[in-house]
């Protein structure tokens, strides 16, 4: 017999650095503390991990991976964990994990799945689209990141039962970790500089390489400026050789990843934000809840709804100061042609990061920016899941 609160998170990876990862970890052990017996499964384990409440299942496919008979292999597993433990209720994130707890309803799952979507649908390959579309459908709720997530979900994929939950900021944790210490290669490299940070994984999505042109117009002009990328991923490697051609190898930090991000933050003076696409970004967040100037791509789901409170969809004057920060035109995919011109996004973003320097942030105006966060705090978001989980 299933019982009520009992629950499977589903994520293919825990990795640290990940929007969803952090989330879902986050979840599961607020979900824990209030009495919930929470089962996290994961398609491997590594190190680096976030830390999860509830037991802990890893499901190692001996299969391909990424294959379909993986994917049944996976979808049989999560029966049979669900089936053993009588849990009543899984949620996935990530479209992976999606996928395969909907193939679990096949294979004897009797309960309730629920959809986490984390990342703006448009951009994936039109199988992925046609998948959403088709099975989402069969999910009991789809939960979104942000509004614009939820009209996208609606009127591109045209899924109905659709909930909008905001990822959850605590203000006075982040407050008490960015008290520590920074490391000591990232304070000699900011030692009387204009620091401009952007994090993220270094992946096509984040955009870094249209920042990095921006940058060197702004390296160029104020040969005091400095700029520090936290993070990691398959473009790494490009992206300093691309930094090296432009000729700002020196002007810029490659950190890495850093497991309490908030000391940089607090010491930097500008969160620069180049997504092409998103969800509901977690780095804006916790920019913006230690009072950050921000200067962020307005991509389709997730900046505008957290740095403007009165924007509606309609087309905007680009830049455009909202009351906790300030928007750019986010560059089209693909559209850069030649190294030696600024398209004219990257120029806006390089204009955008002067007035930041010139103007010392506007004449002050985002000083208390962490106001976008004042309705995010962790129980009240944790109370929207537990109302959706139903």
């Amino acid at each position: 017999m299933i019982t009520e609160n009992k629950i499977a998170i589903v994520i293919p990876v825990l990795r640290r650095g990940g929007g969803a990862e952090k989330i879902a970890s986050w979840l599961s052990k607020e979900l824990d503390s209030k009495g919930w017996s929470v089962h996290f499964i994961t398609f491997s384990r590594r190190e680096n991990e976030y830390n999860t409440g509830g037991v802990r299942h890893s499901i190692y496919p001996s299969y391909k991976p990424h294959s379909f008979f993986s994917s049944i292999l996976k979808a049989r597993k999560i029966s049979k964990i669900c089936k053993e433990n009588d849990i009543s209720k899984i949620l996935a994130f990530t479209e992976e994990a999606s996928a395969v707890s909907l193939l679990a309803k096949f294979f004897g799952f009797k309960g309730k799945v629920f959809v986490a979507v984390r990342n703006n649908p448009s951009f994936r390959g039109f199988f992925s689209r046609c998948f959403i579309k088709i099975f989402y459908r069969f999910a009991d709720r789809v939960i979104a990141n942000s509004q614009g997530m939820a009209n996208i979900l609606q009127n591109e994929f045209n899924l109905k039962e659709i909930s909008v939950i905001y990822n959850p900021c605590d203000i006075g944790a982040n407050r008490e970790k960015a008290k520590d210490i920074l490391p000591e290669n990232i304070a000699d490299f900011i030692r009387q500089k204009f620091v401009f940070l952007n994090i993220g994984r270094m992946i096509e999505q984040k955009g870094q390489k249209y920042l990095l042109r921006a940058f060197k117009e702004v390296s160029d002009k104020n040969p005091n400026a400095v700029l520090i990328f936290l993070g990691s991923g398959v473009l790494e490697k490009e992206l300093k050789e691309y930094a090296a051609s432009l000729g700002v190898e020196n002007k810029i930090l490659f950190a890495g990843i850093l497991e309490n991000v908030y000391p940089i933050i607090a010491k930097s003076d500008c969160f620069v934000f180049s997504s092409l696409w998103e969800g509901f970004p977690n780095v804006l967040l916790d920019a913006l809840s230690l009072d950050k100037a921000v200067i962020s791509t307005d991509c389709d789901t997730g900046p505008r709804e957290l740095l403007s409170e009165k924007v509606t969809p309609a087309p905007l004057v680009y830049p455009y100061c909202g009351e906790y920060g300030v928007l750019i035109k986010t560059p089209l995919r693909g559209s850069i042609s030649s190294k030696n011109t600024l398209l004219p996004e990257e120029k806006n973003f390089a204009e955008s990061m002067l007035e930041a320097i010139k103007t010392n942030f506007w004449g002050g105006k985002y000083s208390q920016s962490s106001r976008a966060a004042d309705n995010l705090s962790s129980r009240k978001i944790y109370s929207l899941w537990e109302d959706a989980l139903v």
